[in-house]
């Protein structure tokens, strides 16, 4: 979706709302290097590699993969802004898709950014992962006649609990203008 559409609250949204059995790691940052990007899969899980390299990493989150599959856990990996990352970090989130047992996969995946995210795996060096990708949606802005409920939602969110706070013609105006 386009800047402003609420990505990031969906994203948030999402994570408030999963059970206990879904663990999510949130990535914000999307200026890594993919061993950054493991590094910081790994620390959001609460693991500590015993050492940097991408192999021992890997191996690690193998393993913690494999006993939350036998608890019947889901870990899944929520990126926001996936438009940013590097051609090198998206290849590596495609191999940690081959982390698998013979009928499942270990790990579930989001990418959530700009529709530069879409010409980025339109790309031929990414043609892999976009094959894998299973489930595409787009985010549209708010139509005019959705924004003051959504003002109302948000105000009511924020402890406002009077009559309506904007005149219908100051919401058209903050409708135009979003």
């Amino acid at each position: 979706g386009e800047v402003g559409t609420g990505k990031t609250t969906l994203l948030r949204k999402l994570m408030r709302s999963l059970q206990d059995t879904i663990h999510t790691v949130f990535i914000f940052n999307t200026d890594l290097t993919f061993p950054e990007l493991l590094q910081l899969i790994l620390h959001d899980l609460g693991l500590a590699p015993k050492e940097p390299s991408k192999v021992s990493m890997l191996h690690e989150l193998n393993e913690y993969l494999i006993k939350q599959l036998k608890q019947g856990h889901i870990v899944a990996v929520l990126i926001d802004e996936a438009q940013n990352l590097s051609d090198e970090a998206l290849e590596g989130l495609r191999l940690l898709s081959n982390l698998e047992t013979d009928q499942e996969k270990l790990i579930q995946t989001v990418l959530m950014g700009q529709p530069e995210l879409e010409r980025k795996l339109d790309r031929p060096a990414l043609r892999q992962l976009k094959q894998r990708v299973a489930l595409r949606g787009r985010l549209a802005p708010l139509k005019d006649a959705e924004v003051g409920s959504y003002i109302d939602f948000r105000l009511r969110a924020a402890g406002y609990e009077g009559n309506g706070l904007f005149h219908p013609d100051a919401v058209q105006e903050i409708a135009f203008y979003s």
